[in-house]
């Protein structure tokens, strides 16, 4: 099973779908009825569902420590990353140190399980929220002519993710 430690909007989920929305036609991952909002902190694959509690436990004491289990962020920045013959659309959150470090130690908290990410992790971790993953080129410039301005309070949950990375249920919060 594939979860993720993401963190979710409390009140502005649909202000993101639909901007999603915008690329609807193109997209084969969607923000939307199957892929909630989410920025994912961790992704990883794991058989063993009793560790899940262990690990949630932990992943909840960690993101207390850090006072992120209520935290405003505001994004303002689209960006786009190719990856093979993809084109995932995404929206950047003003820079928190919170989330960087949360990140590391749910990241290394997981190695300690001998659980690897699946998302780019350590170094190479970028924060952001994704809408839309698409393939034709011609929509990155409709992507950049976004106006964007969405903040809201975002809260960690623990949920499903499917093979191209939607987060597709909560499973704890």
């Amino acid at each position: 099973m594939i979860y993720n430690i993401a963190l979710l909007p409390k009140n502005s989920s649909s202000e993101f779908i639909d901007l999603a929305l915008l690329f609807a036609n193109h997209a084969d991952y969607l923000l939307g009825n199957n892929c909630l909002p989410h920025l994912t902190v961790t992704m990883f694959l794991t058989a063993d569902e009793t560790l899940i509690d262990n690990l949630w436990l932990e992943a909840k004491s960690i993101s207390n420590s850090l006072s992120i289990s209520n935290i405003m962020l505001e994004f303002n920045k689209t960006n786009y990353k190719n990856e093979n013959k993809y084109i995932w659309l995404e929206l950047l959150p003003k820079f928190d140190q919170r989330i960087l470090e949360l990140h590391f130690k749910l990241a290394s908290l997981l190695q300690e399980y001998e659980i690897s990410c699946l998302n780019a992790s350590l170094n190479d971790y970028h924060p952001h929220l994704t809408l839309a993953r698409i393939e034709e080129k011609a929509l990155v410039s409709k992507l950049k002519s976004l106006n964007v301005n969405i903040s809201d309070n975002f809260y960690m949950a623990l949920g499903k993710s499917d093979t191209i990375g939607q987060f597709t249920n909560i499973i704890k919060f």
